[in-house]
């Protein structure tokens, strides 16, 4: 068998791991464009998510990249992030200009414009935007592909196929996806909630025994 027929079989065999749907999508550019650029490495569920909760009530309006960017000007990118001045607060000023100087003011034409592979290099010139990220702001907007971040490479650890490189993980994960008849992005989330939901202790220890193989993203 090669690397994805292993993980498709562990998937298919194990007692516990289930298919669950993919992410909602926000349809709110500062939701959409805050998450993507908060998520990378920070703990999701006690970090990110509610700070995302709180954004979409403080800023309702903010569902264009133009009305987004009037906020980040008013209040500043850190505030509106709930996060201290440093990296991820420009990260997103950066985000804000690239897609307003390329008209990009919706989901939907977000979508359209990350399709593009010259506009996902455009993107990954921004600091702090690397592959991980790049392809997770395409699954927030309803593109299927596969972002893979430390419970990714765990899962593939655990099912036998270790591996610390981005586009080997990716390659094998979306040929896992085909083989077992999901969408990537389903399996995508589906992996993360599965390592995700784990207890920490359980987890802590899993991560203690396959740091080599996580690298920074």
């Amino acid at each position: 068998m090669n690397k994805a027929e292993t993980v498709a079989v562990y998937i298919q065999t194990h007692p516990t791991f289930v298919i669950v749907d993919s992410m909602e999508r926000y349809h709110h550019m500062g939701a959409t464009l805050a998450d993507a650029v908060l998520q990378r490495g920070i703990d999701y569920k006690s970090v990110v998510a509610p700070r995302i909760k709180r954004l979409l009530a403080a800023y309702s309006q903010a569902t264009t990249t133009s009305a987004f960017a009037r906020v980040v000007a008013e209040l500043g990118a850190a505030r509106v992030l709930d996060w201290s001045e440093g990296q991820k607060p420009q990260t997103m000023t950066a985000l804000i200009n690239l897609l307003l100087e390329n008209g990009v003011e919706t989901e939907d034409e977000l979508k359209a414009w990350l399709e593009r592979p010259d506009n996902i290099r455009l993107l990954q010139r921004i600091k702090g935007i690397k592959d991980k990220t790049a392809d997770y702001l395409q699954i927030l907007v309803g593109i299927q592909t596969i972002a893979v971040d430390m419970h990714l490479f765990d899962f593939l650890a655990e099912a036998g196929v270790p591996t610390s490189n981005y586009a080997e993980a990716h390659k094998i994960l979306r040929e896992t996806a085909a083989l077992i008849g999901v969408e990537p992005a389903k399996l995508d989330h589906s992996i993360w909630r599965y390592r995700s939901e784990r207890p920490a202790k359980r987890r802590s220890a899993k991560l203690c025994q396959r740091s080599k193989f996580s690298p920074a993203l």
